[in-house]
């Protein structure tokens, strides 16, 4: 697969032309495509790090604009907030939209599996690391918020980031892509994508090619809008499984994959969950085949034909994406107005969602026993809370942990308990021209309490200079920025994260990140990274890429943010909930999905000017609408918003 942290070089190939008249050989020999390296980051020689990037002091910041946007919304609840409809009382279904039958393509298991992607990677098991490191201050305890900055004044530290002092190291060959790869012109021309050529290649594929499809064009796309170029190589259907199986045995928990992709004609659906080796044979899957005794091929091509016939491939024909994305539209309005809130008129759109998109592989994954779904989707899909699918009983978080990930060719699977080892807490709770975030000291101490050993600072503390520094001195492993983020339609550069009186283009973080050394593979990486207070323009393409594509983007395994902005308090009591179930369990999806259950549940709740966690504990907070009232968190506006990006383990 292709390595999580090779990026930061520009994007050397914009989307060519599909040149369908090639489709015919290359389906059929596939001889030159090569499968993913799965060997753990730091082993994968083959991949290197980016090129030199410069980073001007001009660059980083951009001074906080004047006047405020005029798109932040309010978000305290309405007074009757409190009445909640009950959410498992059946809804009627919204019949404005077709009922779609569920299509089962058939599987050609007899195929000719000689036409094949081969490599000569070794699949390995990526064992995890246990990285101890216990930062303490001077006192011997955990270091808890800090609201001043332990750095030189701002203009010395920003005009001491020493643009020769960046990491160079030589990158090696492009990602070895396949179908699509033949299919795109002169690669330093910008051409159009023909995607209806694109969908027809899809509608006519086996399931294995279905994949390799998917993967490819999700990666072009996050490459080309992100600006960076991929190494690697592109995974297959039998090594995502094993992969799948191999984390299994790790971690006690099965994680299947589910690519949801929608088109003008139709919707598609592929399930790929984890099989086990035949006979407790080692898995050797069919790409590895290259110089192995006989044997050992004969078992690979058993062990592809059984995940084959473990995978599904459906599709909902006639229900186009206009359809889909109007549905998704009504859905996030009726989850995230104001006038609403006290309601669930998000139900009927919940369900129709979950039909489409979870209903026909459920059975599979509940016969299957599967604990996380991981979600590949394509655009118009990026921006859905998942989390609040609704099978007309319970909540799709509910039934499974949930994570979203831009492919698993760009996403770090490799488990590592890091719940000893430092994060770093940032944020601010006053602003000039936006609204303030009052609950943000408390959870920049919330964390701190967790148990997690945390370096917390709050607004003259939360600069650049100091978000460097602090960086530079101590290698963190969670990084928690709490404070305004928006990621806005249009070019990576349109959006942004304020830091104090300093706001800064995603674009200009990561050569911040550059700077850090996050994304290279010479350093530990970055297990977790938390925008708690971010906002995505909902149904723009580019947003949704900007979303998904944010441990990508900054060289994280994993990243945990909001799709809208979610109120004050409601914020506090998730992040409080993750954390304090991060400490107990230390996969990310798992952690999470506990801490929307305690807020689905109402074990979260404010009353008498104390918010209450579910395992009892209690912080001080004063709401004057609500302090004399108990007060839930049971709506989907509270939980939903919150999604994990990448690596669920």
């Amino acid at each position: 697969m292709y390595s999580l942290r090779w990026f930061l070089t520009p994007a050397i190939a914009s989307f060519g032309v599909i040149l369908l008249s090639q489709l015919p050989t290359i389906a059929q020999n596939q001889s030159d495509v090569t499968g993913p390296n799965v060997d753990p980051p730091l082993n994968q020689s083959d991949i290197t790090g980016p090129q030199p990037i410069e980073i001007s002091p001009i660059d980083l910041i951009e001074p906080l604009e004047t006047e405020e946007p005029s798109n932040i919304i309010d978000e305290t609840p309405p007074e009757d907030d409190a009445i909640v409809d009950n959410p498992n009382q059946q809804q009627p279904q919204n019949n404005s939209t077709p009922n779609n039958s569920i299509e089962n393509v058939p599987v050609d298991n007899d195929s000719d599996s000689a036409g094949l992607p081969v490599s000569d990677g070794n699949v390995v098991p990526e064992n995890p690391t246990d990285f101890s490191e216990n930062p303490q201050n001077n006192s011997g305890e955990p270091s808890l918020i800090d609201s001043t900055t332990t750095t030189a004044n701002s203009s010395e530290n920003i005009d001491n980031i020493d643009r020769n002092n960046s990491v160079h190291v030589e990158t090696s060959r492009p990602i070895e892509a396949s179908i699509l790869d033949a299919f795109f012109g002169d690669k330093n021309t910008e051409l159009e994508v023909d995607r209806q050529r694109y969908e027809n290649l899809v509608a006519q594929s086996d399931i294995p090619t279905t994949l390799q499809l998917f993967e490819e064009f999700y990666a072009l796309e996050f490459s080309n809008f992100l600006g960076i170029e991929l190494f690697g190589k592109v995974a297959q259907v039998d090594e995502i499984a094993a992969k799948l199986y191999e984390m299994w045995q790790v971690t006690g928990k099965k994680a299947a994959f589910l690519y949801i992709s929608s088109y003008e004609d139709r919707l598609e659906l592929l399930l790929i969950p984890p099989v086990p080796p035949l006979d407790g044979s080692e898995i050797t899957p069919v790409s590895r085949l290259k110089n192995i005794p006989k044997q050992q091929q004969t078992i690979a091509q058993g062990y592809l034909e059984e995940v084959i016939s473990h995978s599904e491939k459906h599709v909902i024909p006639n229900l186009s994406s206009e359809i889909v994305s109007k549905e998704i539209g009504l859905f996030q309005n009726a989850i995230t107005d104001p006038r609403k809130r006290g309601s669930s008129q998000y139900l009927p759109h919940a369900q129709q969602l979950y039909q489409w998109f979870v209903d026909p592989v459920d059975p599979s994954l509940q016969e299957k026993e599967i604990d996380i779904l991981v979600l590949a989707v394509n655009q118009g899909l990026r921006s859905v809370p998942f989390a609040a699918l609704h099978d007309g009983d319970r909540f799709l978080i509910e039934k499974y942990a949930l994570t979203l990930v831009p492919s698993f060719g760009l996403t770090d699977i490799s488990f590592v308990d890091f719940r000893n080892s430092p994060i770093l807490a940032m944020g601010a709770s006053e602003f000039s021209d936006l609204s303030d975030l009052p609950a943000v000291p408390l959870e920049l101490e919330e964390i701190a309490n967790s148990g997690l050993p945390t370096d917390a600072f709050l607004n003259e503390g939360f600069t650049v200079e100091n978000f460097l520094q602090q960086n530079e001195n101590k290698q963190y492993r969670g990084i928690h920025i709490a404070t305004h983020a928006e990621f806005r339609p249009g070019a990576l550069s349109n959006s942004y994260i304020y830091f104090y009186n300093n706001k800064i283009g995603l674009d200009r973080l990561r050569k911040i990140t550059d700077r850090l050394g996050w994304n290279l593979t010479t350093t530990p990486a970055i297990e977790l990274l938390t925008l708690s207070a971010c906002r995505t323009a909902l149904g723009d393409p580019q947003a949704e890429l900007g979303f998904a594509g944010l441990a990508v983007l900054y060289g994280a395994k994993s990243a945990l943010a909001s799709l809208w902005y979610v109120s004050d308090e409601g914020t506090l009591g998730l992040m409080g909930e993750f954390y304090n179930h991060l400490q107990n369990n230390p996969l990310k999806s798992i952690a999470l999905q506990e801490a929307q259950l305690a807020m689905l549940r109402g074990e979260t709740y404010s009353e008498n000017g104390l918010l209450h966690f579910s395992n009892g504990q209690t912080t001080a907070w004063e709401d004057e609408t609500k302090s004399q009232q108990k007060f839930d968190y049971s709506h989907p506006y509270y939980w939903s918003a919150f999604s994990l990006i990448g690596n669920w383990n």
